[in-house]
């Protein structure tokens, strides 16, 4: 509600504050807006390594939307050094996981990552996503 002025002024610090006491619960949507808030600056100074953090612990609980996230800041070097096998890895889990139109954009960011990738590279991306899943997204990175 803060992050987003629905019935209350628009304050991005209170909502950081709520979001940081259910992602001590291990809420992965708070986990996610947290990493959004640390991406984006937006309540918080803004902290590429603290995103980074949130992210894996939200995409670790399955959560896509982050996900995508990891997969996108891999393949634009924030916060890590850029690395297109594992933003394709990100990709494809996210791809898996969304259905639709989420699903759809999922898809085709892995497949531009792709084209920017060797057949090998691309072979040890989908090894990686496999073990992941297998290790129910404990072995990700």
């Amino acid at each position: 509600m803060y992050a987003e002025g629905k019935g209350v002024a628009q304050d991005y610090q209170e909502a950081v504050k709520w979001y940081r006491l259910a992602a001590a619960q291990g809420y992965a949507p708070a986990e996610y807006n947290l990493g959004l808030a640390y991406e984006k600056g937006q309540g918080v100074s803004q902290d590429f390594q603290q995103a980074l953090k949130w992210y894996r612990l939200a995409a670790a609980q399955g959560n896509a939307s982050a996900q995508v996230n990891l997969g996108v800041m891999h393949t634009n070097g924030r916060g890590v050094r850029q690395d297109f096998v594992r933003a394709y890895m990100w990709f494809n889990l996210a791809a898996a996981a969304l259905n639709g139109d989420s699903g759809d954009r999922a898809t085709k960011k892995r497949d531009r990552i792709a084209s920017k990738m060797t057949a090998e590279q691309i072979v040890t991306a989908q090894e990686m996503a496999q073990r992941c899943r297998e290790s129910k997204l404990k072995n990700c990175d």
